[in-house]
Parts: C-alpha cells; structure tokens; sequence
C-alpha cells in the first residue's frame, strides 16, 4: 500500500520543513507549498490538505473552497494561531497553534478515515 500523501501549505518555511519530517516519519509522504498559488499548482494527486489559515490573505477562503471544487470530498484541515478568528466553513478540522504531536496524529487519523 502506498502512503497517504499530504499537501502541506504555510507560509514559514521552518514551519514546511518540521511538519514535512514529522509526517515522512509517521508514513505520509508530503507536498510542500508556500503560499496559496503553489498550492493550487500541485498537479499530483493528494488525500489531505493541511493549511495554515492565515499563508496567504486568500488562504482562509480562497484556497480550501477552490481545493474542494477541484477535490470533492478532500479531507481539509486547518492550522490556526487564531482559532477563534474563524469560522473556517471549507475545514474538517482545525488545529489551535501550537499543537502536539499527538493532536496532529490524532487529527489527520481521524480525517483520513474512509479514505
């Protein structure tokens, strides 16, 4: 069985690379993207999209509504610094800045379920 691929769109780059290592050692593999453009470029297939809320100032609607138009029944969750600042009407589920390790394993366990 291949491994579940995850978009991974922020803005820091630090941020990019901490997620992608934690996820390859947990099985995922990962594309990385910068910004809300990058993102939508990707042309090869993903089954979860984990964005960071505020990557870009189209990344909290833009993004995960063009992403699920493109995607239909995309698992989509969010990374906010800010969770209150939503709502974030396109996300399965938003992770509170900082998160755990375990949040995020637990979240995107949970969101892959059936896929």
């Amino acid at each position: 069985m291949e491994p579940r691929t995850i978009l991974v769109a922020d803005g820091d780059e630090l941020v990019r690379r901490a997620l992608g290592k934690t996820l390859a050692a947990d099985g995922y593999r990962v594309i990385p993207a910068a910004s809300t453009n990058a993102a939508l470029q990707v042309g090869e297939p993903f089954d979860l999209a984990l964005l960071d809320a505020f990557l870009d100032e189209s990344a909290r609607t833009h993004l995960p509504r063009e992403l699920r138009r493109r995607h239909p029944g995309l698992p989509i969750v969010v990374m906010s610094g800010l969770p209150a600042a939503g709502p974030y009407p396109f996300a399965d589920a938003v992770l509170a800045k900082p998160f755990t390790l375990e949040m995020l394993q637990t979240t995107l366990a949970l969101a892959l379920i059936g896929r």
